[in-house]
């Protein structure tokens, strides 16, 4: 089983081979199905994927496994994160401090939440009249909505980039 996870790890994390890592991961448990190095990379796996249910359900059973760990514990809490769920979130990042008081990623994150939930409450108000514009092909309109937001993320940018370029093509060739 370690073969595998380990395997599953370099596929996921490094080569961004997610299906061969998910194949990886699941003959690991198929092997062993208490192992938590792989129900957690696992978990991880499936939230990255989009199945944040899943993910968060195998953490859970790595947890069963190891409950003192406060690594453990993180990854949880992490999940929390992922679905948007900041109180239960901070709940767990929280505990994961019970278990070590210095664990300074638990730290960091403890830190980060009040700013993350306010964020993302400015993010949910204003992401409906972006994606309007952007899709509506109003790429002024898109640009100054997403700078309101701190800046687009590499994807949308190139997609306005290229949507300039549709727009305003004399411009593209100077």
């Amino acid at each position: 089983a370690d073969a595998q996870v380990a395997l599953g790890t370099v596929l996921f994390l490094s080569d961004w081979n997610w299906h061969g890592a998910r194949r990886s991961l699941e003959r690991a448990l198929e092997l062993n199905p208490d192992h938590v190095d792989a129900l957690l990379l696992y978990g991880r796996l499936l939230e990255a994927l989009g199945y944040l249910d899943e993910g968060l359900a195998a953490k859970q059973k790595a947890l069963e496994h190891n409950p003192s760990s406060p690594g453990v514990v993180l990854q949880i809490a992490l999940s929390y994160w992922n679905q948007r769920r900041y109180d239960e979130m901070i709940a767990w990042v929280q505990r994961s401090l019970a278990l070590d008081p210095g664990h300074l990623l638990a730290r960091e994150y403890l830190a980060a939440a009040p700013n993350t939930v306010l964020v993302q409450k400015e993010v949910a108000r204003l992401e409906v009249p972006v994606q309007h514009s952007f899709l509506m092909g109003e790429v002024d309109g898109s640009r100054d909505r997403l700078h309101q937001l701190g800046g687009p993320p590499r994807w949308q940018r190139l997609a306005l980039h290229q949507q300039s370029q549709l727009a305003h093509p004399a411009a593209a060739r100077r």
